[in-house]
């Protein structure tokens, strides 16, 4: 079976497809990735890549390449072509040239499935995250690298600045009733941050029976999920800045929460081994677009023997053994009383990673994930 891959630019994403080639290649497959981002027509490109190698199907991530050029040129020759969105998919519901029955979807939280096939799409299938155990794996860190990285508690991850500036934004000119909605959403939202904000703030909108126009609450729905993410972050990160936290991420991080944090700045995904290893405590908190799912983070760490406290996501239950391969928090006093308790007991630490890494190494690497990839597209060719 021959496969061909869309080159991809982006740091995580490309390191995802990398992971993806390297275990398709292990599994016995034939791999060609082509660059359609040159100077050249990127249909000619891809057209002539196509002719040569005469592939079995083409593999993309979130849908990267295909432009509707693309897609009908891969109509026209009768080509499969997979997509895995470990993002959110509902982008692909705006044009109906998405659709197509050669696509095969795959997307990483269950949640989106039968959504996506309420639009029309015909084979949409359930991928969890996984990990590249050649890139996260246990290292011996040098003396160097533990007065770097080492520190009690460290979080990775965005500010996502433009959704609280939104939020700002929104207030303005809004009269009691209505930053009270909002507010209330939020709220709720934080406290159960595992649930789409958007029904949250439908339902808090009909306990209150405050009527936004028409304008404004097409406004605000767009704009919720966004806001939902940057305050949930900013609340919980401020929640537990006396524990000495290492933040790593944007700048926007200096404008929500100023110097009050040792911010870091933005840490090389090279890096992110040291760094999770050389933490006692590396700390998850799931962007909302995650329903069930569980990011890449989760996988990362273990592979790493390092201790994750993550937040709540079904597929935590699902995937592992709770309290004795993962650690979740509910709420911010939870997440309180759990970094305590963890900073003050390393021996459990040590146990619970040793057991994620076992399991992850034995069921979530990106072998796992294109094999069965694989097993399904067999199905469809």
């Amino acid at each position: 079976m021959e496969i061909l891959i869309l080159k991809i630019y982006d740091d995580v994403l490309s390191s995802i497809m990398e992971g993806c080639c390297e275990a398709l290649r292990e599994l016995g497959y034939r791999v060609r990735v082509v660059d359609i981002s040159g100077p050249q027509d990127p249909r000619e490109t891809l057209n002539k890549e196509i002719n040569d190698s005469l592939p079995d199907f083409l593999f993309t991530i979130n849908h990267l390449g295909l432009t509707f050029s693309i897609l009908d040129l891969l109509s026209s020759l009768k080509l499969p072509y997979v997509s895995w969105w470990v993002d959110n998919p509902l982008s692909l519901t705006i044009s109906k040239e998405f659709k197509s029955n050669y696509l095969t979807l795959f997307v990483w939280d269950r949640f989106y499935v039968e959504k996506l096939k309420t639009y029309g799409f015909k084979r949409v299938y359930h991928l969890s995250l996984a990990t590249n155990p050649n890139i996260f794996r246990e290292i011996h860190l040098t003396q160097e690298e533990e007065v770097q990285f080492g520190c009690d508690l460290s979080f990775v991850g965005g500010a996502f600045y433009n959704g609280f500036l939104a939020y700002k934004e929104w207030q303005k000119g809004k009269d009691l009733a209505a930053r009270n909605l909002l507010e209330q959403t939020l709220r709720v939202y934080f406290e159960n941050p595992s649930l789409d904000i958007r029904d949250v703030f439908w339902t808090v909108k009909e306990i209150l029976g405050y009527d936004l126009s028409i304008e404004e609450e097409r406004d605000l729905a767009v704009k919720l999920e966004l806001i939902g993410m940057s305050l949930y972050r900013k609340e919980v990160i401020e929640e537990i800045k006396d524990f000495g936290l290492c933040l790593y991420g944007d700048e926007g991080w200096l404008k929500m929460v100023g110097r009050r944090i040792k911010f870091l700045g933005r840490i090389d995904y090279q890096d992110l081994p040291k760094l999770y290893t050389a933490s006692k405590i590396n700390l998850n908190i799931t962007k909302p677009q995650l329903k069930t799912a569980i990011n890449q983070r989760v996988f990362d760490v273990a592979a790493c023997g390092a201790f994750l406290l993550s937040d709540f996501r079904h597929d935590l239950i699902r995937l592992f053994e709770i309290e004795k391969e993962a650690i979740f928090y509910r709420d911010k006093e939870d997440l309180r009383e759990k970094i305590k308790y963890f900073l003050s007991h390393p021996e459990k630490r040590e146990e619970i990673s040793n057991r994620a890494k076992k399991k992850v190494l034995k069921e979530h690497t990106y072998l796992h994930r294109m094999r069965d990839l694989i097993e399904i597209m067999r199905g469809a060719l």
